[in-house]
């Protein structure tokens, strides 16, 4: 037991030697800040808490989709319909709604086999 305590008195000693020292609060440039500060959290809204977890009034928008697509493999083409149901569970109404969509994003033209 004695060489367990010496043991873990050493490993001590020599880790104090290579953690950094910290300046006193008194110390020319430093401030001092104690723990136990209040963090400055944001103004709480009825759709989120001040932390930024959601509130009573949260709302997430909806969008759902229905893909039927067929392969064709002799001549490697694929042709498909895709159908989107968007739900605004927003209480502001939408002026416009954002689509962007990649065309022939896996196009092999200019690749080389």
């Amino acid at each position: 037991m004695a060489r367990l305590v010496t043991g873990l008195f050493a490993i001590t000693v020599g880790f104090a030697g290579v953690l950094p020292a910290q300046a006193p609060p008194d110390a020319p440039g430093v401030a001092a800040v104690s723990p136990f500060t209040l963090l400055p959290l944001s103004t709480p809204t009825p759709s989120r808490t001040a932390s930024g977890r959601p509130g009573r009034g949260y709302w997430q928008q909806r969008a759902d989709y229905r893909i039927a697509a067929t392969l064709d493999t002799a001549t490697r083409q694929i042709r498909g319909r895709e159908t989107i149901h968007y739900t605004n569970n927003s209480p502001d109404a939408l002026r416009y709604l954002w689509l962007f969509v990649e065309q022939n994003i896996c196009s092999r033209a200019g690749i080389t086999e």
